[in-house]
């Protein structure tokens, strides 16, 4: 069997470094750029779970070429998941999405008109850690071998014996300890072990 990631991986590899760009400008005081890297980590979250949806395994590229995937509305991507994962069309969180949806447009045109909200605020990263676990653990992710996965544990699962500790690594690892003092339970967000057979 192929160690290939499916093609979903691939917005699993990027909203990771999102998430760990929003812990590091959150602490540092940039708040309007963290929650737009908030955000984006959910967009890709999202299409990631979706993609999944489609197609588990991904074999192919077919499915990459989807008009939707374009597209920015989180909302569009919670219903595109609702039959396997109801979660994402409660009322309250449809609501919390299309506030982020509005803020993911404004934080980059400031022409937009604002009809959910008027940004961000600190009560709003609770919500954000909370849909972002959702979406990264409703992922279909057998190996966590995704930048936040090998952070946080601090090795590969296929080869957990060999520790990762290279200075890419030890320099990423700040981004870590900084989202870990935003977000209450960061290590929740990652598989600790295979979660099935390769």
């Amino acid at each position: 069997m192929s160690l290939r990631p499916p093609l979903w991986g691939n917005f699993v590899y990027y909203a990771d470094f999102d998430l760990l760009s929003f812990g590091l400008l959150m602490k540092g005081g940039m708040f309007v750029p963290a929650m737009y890297h908030g955000v984006q980590a959910v967009e890709k979250y999202f299409k990631a779970l979706a993609l999944s949806i489609v197609d588990a395994q991904g074999p192919t590229e077919t499915t990459t070429k989807q008009k939707w995937l374009k597209s920015h509305d989180l909302l569009n991507f919670a219903l595109r998941c609702r039959e396997q994962h109801p979660y994402y069309i409660q009322p309250d969180i449809t609501n919390h999405l299309r506030r982020f949806s509005e803020y993911d447009q404004a934080a980059r045109y400031p022409w937009v008109n604002q009809q959910y909200g008027n940004g961000f605020s600190g009560t709003d990263i609770p919500i954000l850690e909370d849909i972002v676990s959702h979406l990264r653990n409703d992922l279909p992710i057998i190996r966590d071998d995704y930048p936040l996965g090998m952070l946080v544990r601090g090795h590969h699962h296929q080869k957990p014996e060999t520790k990762r500790q290279d200075l890419y690594d030890n320099l990423q690892q700040f981004s870590v300890v900084c989202l870990k003092e935003i977000f209450r339970d960061v290590d929740g967000l990652v598989r600790w072990q295979t979660t099935q057979a390769p």
